[in-house]
């Protein structure tokens, strides 16, 4: 896809800034990483746009998301100093149009979509249990939380929500499903100061 496409060429520039000047580039990785931050609003307003408010293509949507997911950790695998994650922006610069995501703190935002994904369709939608269970297996395995931390869910509620049913009811199914997110290797530090051709030394 586009995005996937887009995505991949932000992490290459990462991963070149990286090898290009591990010691001293890290103002100009960082600004790489906000970059990469910053493109998602376009790709997350779409699983919004299409599989949360008109309830199609629920697969692509959450294909979609796996490959942010699989792009962070990409991202991730640069081995610039600090790392990724610690060096990531406290917030988004945008606002994505969904009542739910209004208020949403911190950068790593498609852990949100995800679960209002997985939510809306399951109470809502027309997808079969064993796609959902996967689906929910692939955002545990993500990081995503599919319940907050000091969420209390109603007993009452639990047996009427679909979404409730099937992360508590079943959760040993899902649990026990195959992990497809992909994880990548740490790249190999190259300090220029002292390693590498002459040409390319920094110091």
């Amino acid at each position: 896809t586009v995005y996937k496409r887009e995505l991949k060429a932000i992490v290459k520039q990462l991963a070149e800034e990286v090898n290009d000047d591990w010691h001293d580039g890290w103002e100009e990785q960082g600004e790489t990483i906000n970059s990469w931050f910053e493109y998602l609003e376009k790709p997350l307003q779409a699983v919004l746009d299409i599989g949360i408010k008109k309830f199609t293509g629920f697969q692509h949507c959450h294909q979609l998301l796996k490959i942010i997911e699989e792009s962070f950790r990409e991202l991730c695998a640069c081995p610039m100093r600090g790392g990724v994650k610690e060096s990531a922006p406290d917030s988004v610069d945008f606002t994505l149009d969904h009542p739910k995501l209004a208020e949403v703190d911190g950068p790593f935002i498609w852990y949100k979509v995800w679960r209002v994904l997985l939510e809306s369709n399951a109470n809502e939608g027309d997808i079969d249990d064993s796609e959902m269970l996967q689906a929910i297996k692939d955002a545990s395995d993500a990081g995503a939380e599919l319940i907050e931390e000091d969420e209390e869910i109603p007993e009452k509620e639990e047996e009427i929500s679909p979404y409730y049913r099937l992360l508590s009811k079943r959760k040993s199914e899902w649990e026990s499903l195959p992990n497809t997110i992909r994880n990548f290797r740490m790249r190999r530090v190259i300090d220029r100061r002292f390693d590498g051709p002459p040409s390319r030394r920094t110091r």
